[in-house]
C-alpha cells in the first residue's frame, strides 16, 4: 500500500494564491496568540503593598497628640508586586498641604523597602489629617495613600505676675502648659532684673523657629526651646531647670536612620542655653540625665532661652572615592572604592552603603578602631549601556557602560550567527529539492 502526500500547489489562479497567503497568515497569527496565552502566567496580578508602622516596628503606637513644631516619626514600607522594576516617590502632607518630598525608592519585583518618615505640624488644630502619598515613576497623581489623625496644640504664652519684692517667700514652680519644662525656684531665693531692680514678673513661651536650626557642631536639637523673660534676670542661689524628653524625638546616629538600635544614647543628652551676646547655643556643664524618668536637670543663675541637645557627632568620614575603570563594556566589572575613617576614640561599626542611580546596590558593615581607617571596595557589573551615578553618603561619581559585548563572548556570537545562516541555507535547499520531487 502506498501513500501520497500532495503539497499545496502555489501555481494556479490569483484567487487561489491570495487564499493560500491569507490562510498562512491566519495560521501564523493563531500560533502567535496561542504562544502569548501560554507564556502569560495565570493570575498575573500587579499591585504594590504600602503600609505604615509605629517606631516599635508594629502596627501600633502611632503619634496622636503633638505640639506645634514637634517632630513625629513613623516607619513606611513598600513591597513591589508589579512584575517589573518601579521607581516610587513619597510625599507627606498635613490637611492637604504638602510639606515635603522624601527620597525616591527603586525596587525590583518582590523587593521590599522600609524606612523612617517624619512630619512636623506647623499650626494648631484638632483632628489634623497627616497623609503619606506614594507615586509611581513620574505620575502626577498619587498611586496609594496612607493617613493618620493627630491633635496639635500650641503652648500658650504664660505670664505669672508675682510681686515678691525681690525675694521668694515660698517655693515657686513655673511650668509650661505642655508639661515638658519647668522652672523651680526655692524659698528665700533673691531675684533681680539685669538692671538690679526687684523681680516682679516671669514669662515663658516655647518656640520652634530660627534658633532650632543652628545647634552647635556635633549636636542635634531634641524638641522645642523655652524662652524665659525677663532675659538676664539673676537669681541667688541658682534656680533649677527640669526638662522632660520624649524618647521618640531622640535622633539617630548619622547615616544610621534605618537601624533602630543606633539611636543616640540618653546619656548624651544635655541642656543648652541661648547666649544673645555670642548669638549661639552654649551647653550647660552640670546636667543630670535620668533615663528612668526621661528628665534632665541643671542649675542656672539667670534667665534665657533653653532647649535639649543631643551630642551626635559623625563618628566616621568618607573620602577618596575612586572608580576603576570609568568606562567598561557590558557585563565587565567596575571597582568602586572609598576611604572610611573613624574620627572618634572608640571602636565602632559603620554601615557603608553604595547607591547606583539612587538605588541601594550593596551595604557592608565596617568595624574600625578609634582613629582607624580602611578602604572599602565594591564590585559591580551592568548589562545595559548608559551612564551610572554612584553615591556613597553624598560622595558621588559616575561610570559609563558602552554597548559592546565582552571579548570572551564574541566568538560564541560569531559561531551562533554562522550556525544560524548555515541552517537557513540548508532548509532552503531541502525545500527546493522537495518541490522538484513533487
Amino acid at each position: 500500500m502506498e501513500f501520497w502526500l500532495k503539497l499545496l500547489d502555489w501555481d494556479g489562479s490569483v484567487r487561489r494564491r491570495v487564499s493560500l497567503l491569507l490562510l498562512a497568515i491566519s495560521m501564523v497569527a493563531m500560533i502567535g496568540v496561542l504562544g502569548c496565552v501560554m507564556a502569560a502566567p495565570a493570575g498575573r496580578e500587579k499591585f504594590t503593598e504600602f503600609y505604615m508602622l509605629g517606631l516599635s516596628g508594629e502596627a501600633a503606637d502611632y503619634p496622636k497628640e503633638l505640639m506645634v513644631g514637634e517632630q513625629a516619626r513613623v516607619i513606611l514600607g513598600i513591597i513591589n508586586r508589579e512584575h517589573e522594576e518601579i521607581t516610587y516617590r513619597l510625599e507627606e502632607a498635613i490637611d492637604g498641604v504638602k510639606n515635603g518630598e522624601m527620597e525616591s525608592v527603586t525596587l525590583e519585583h518582590n523587593e521590599k523597602w522600609e524606612g523612617p518618615a517624619s512630619f512636623v505640624p506647623n499650626r494648631e488644630g484638632a483632628y489634623q489629617k497627616v497623609e503619606f502619598l506614594l507615586y509611581k515613576g513620574t505620575d502626577s497623581e498619587p498611586y496609594l495613600k496612607l493617613h493618620l489623625w493627630v491633635d496639635v496644640t500650641m503652648v500658650k504664652h504664660l505670664s505669672y505676675n508675682k510681686y515678691f519684692n525681690g525675694v521668694f517667700s515660698e517655693d515657686f514652680t513655673l511650668q509650661s502648659s505642655d508639661g515638658m519644662f519647668q522652672l523651680n525656684i526655692g524659698q528665700d531665693t533673691t531675684g533681680v532684673t539685669k538692671d538690679g531692680g526687684a523681680l516682679s514678673e516671669l514669662n515663658m513661651i516655647n518656640r520652634q523657629w530660627e534658633h532650632l536650626r543652628n545647634p552647635p557642631k556635633d549636636y542635634s536639637v531634641v524638641g522645642l526651646f523655652y524662652d524665659l523673660d525677663p532675659v538676664g534676670a539673676i537669681f541667688d542661689p541658682p534656680i533649677n531647670l527640669v526638662f522632660t524628653y520624649k524618647e521618640t524625638l531622640i535622633p539617630y546616629k548619622p547615616h544610621m536612620e534605618a537601624l533602630m538600635q543606633y539611636r543616640v544614647n540618653e546619656d548624651d543628652l544635655t541642656i543648652a542655653m541661648w547666649d544673645k551676646k555670642t548669638d549661639e547655643w552654649s551647653v550647660l556643664e552640670n546636667c543630670i540625665v535620668d533615663p528612668a524618668t526621661n528628665t534632665i536637670t541643671a542649675s542656672v543663675n539667670h534667665l534665657a532661652a533653653f532647649t535639649i541637645l543631643a551630642y551626635n557627632p559623625a563618628p566616621f568620614t568618607i573620602s577618596n572615592l575612586t572608580v576603576t575603570p570609568e568606562e567598561v563594556n557590558i557585563s565587565e566589572e567596575v571597582n568602586i572604592s572609598v576611604l572610611i575613617t573613624n574620627t572618634s576614640e572608640a571602636e565602632d561599626v559603620y554601615p557603608v552603603t553604595l547607591k547606583i542611580n539612587d538605588k541601594v546596590e550593596a551595604t557592608e558593615d565596617i568595624l574600625l578602631a578609634g582613629g582607624g581607617s580602611e578602604i572599602v571596595t565594591f564590585t559591580t557589573t551592568k548589562d545595559v549601556p548608559g551612564t551610572y551615578t554612584i553615591d556613597v553618603y553624598g560622595i558621588k561619581g559616575t561610570f559609563e557602560v558602552v554597548g559592546v559585548l565582552p571579548a570572551a563572548t564574541r566568538p560564541w556570537v560569531i559561531i551562533g550567527v554562522i550556525a544560524a545562516a548555515t541552517t537557513t541555507i540548508f532548509m532552503l535547499l531541502a525545500l527546493r529539492w522537495h518541490r522538484r520531487r513533487v
